[in-house]
């Protein structure tokens, strides 16, 4: 059985179907950077890492990866 709310799908995860993990970002924002868009994006698949300093640095880290 589905659930809906607010219009988010919230059925359990083992009822929904696992995107690729080779495409599997994990971004970590640094605290207390109020105005500040810093922090670290990893590649779950590789480890490819890297520490980003605004918004373009990190979408440009995924973007360059997903190319691939």
């Amino acid at each position: 059985m589905s659930a809906k709310s607010r219009g988010h799908d919230i059925r359990p995860t083992s009822d929904r179907p696992r995107p690729p993990t080779e495409r599997a970002f994990v971004v970590q924002f640094e605290p207390g950077t109020r105005y500040r868009f810093r922090g670290r994006a990893e590649l779950v698949a590789s480890g490819e890492a890297t520490r980003f300093r605004s918004r373009k640095h990190l979408l440009d880290f995924m973007a360059g990866i997903l190319r691939r």
